[in-house]
């Protein structure tokens, strides 16, 4: 649902903008508000198992993969945004990049641990 969501404000996105501001409203360009929506979708993603991993005290995984990319996640965004001439796009493209690291590695270690946690269990 809320992917649906992200989409529907996706398309609507500057007619809402207009709606709402008026006559003050900026409107945003089509490449903005698909990346923006990418990032939304992808975030939302990335805290369902972050906070599975919390709620079952796995956060060291966690820890190092936020310092890691915290660390690419500068360098990168001024190296878009001011070298590659991206602006705030190059910014937001470099954080996505980042957190697609652990939208990859989260799953995948949540997913062993629990499966690991049922097969001790149940046999």
């Amino acid at each position: 649902l809320f992917a649906i969501g992200v989409i529907a404000v996706a398309i609507w996105f500057n007619l809402l903008i207009k709606l709402w501001l008026g006559d003050q409203a900026i409107i945003y360009s089509w490449d903005m508000i698909i990346l923006f929506a990418v990032y939304s979708l992808a975030g939302t993603f990335g805290a369902i198992f972050i906070n599975v991993a919390n709620g079952i005290g796995i956060i060291k995984l966690q820890l190092v993969m936020a310092v890691v990319e915290a660390g690419f996640n500068i360098p990168l965004s001024i190296f878009l945004a001011q070298n590659c001439e991206m602006g705030i796009i190059g910014v937001k493209i470099a954080t996505l990049v980042c957190c697609t690291g652990a939208n990859v590695v989260m799953p995948i270690y949540v997913w062993d641990f629990l499966r690991k946690k049922m097969d001790c269990q149940n046999g």
